[in-house]
């Protein structure tokens, strides 16, 4: 059970990394930006993701890995129905990027699976 658990969370921040790739091409014919702006989308999430690996682990030191997961994947369900309702690029961005920030609760992903293997 813990692996299929595991297995599942890390596919939900794995996904979450690119879900908006495939919609690209439909994005931004409807909020009018260009391929250059498109790659900034995905530059967003990659740089709120580096940014918050330290004080991830620090709040997963400080509050307990399970708490600071579950946080984090909540805040991938917002955000990601957030990102829905866009209705400009600015937003869009601004939503993709804040999704990002959900990188803090990977220290605490990866505290509960070394936890269980050992």
């Amino acid at each position: 059970m813990a692996t299929a658990c595991a297995s599942l969370i890390a596919f939900v921040f794995a996904a979450n990394y690119t879900n908006h790739a495939p919609m690209v091409v439909w994005l931004s014919r409807e909020l009018d930006f260009n391929q250059t702006q498109a790659g900034l989308l995905t530059t967003g999430i990659f740089l709120s993701h580096a940014a918050l690996q330290v004080p991830g682990g620090h709040l997963a030191n400080r509050l307990g890995p399970r708490r600071v997961l579950i946080a984090a994947m909540a805040v991938v369900a917002v955000g990601n129905f957030a990102i829905a309702f866009s209705a400009a690029y600015w937003q869009l961005l601004r939503l993709v990027r804040r999704v990002g920030w959900r990188a803090w609760g990977f220290p605490g992903y990866r505290c509960c699976c070394s936890r269980r293997a050992s």
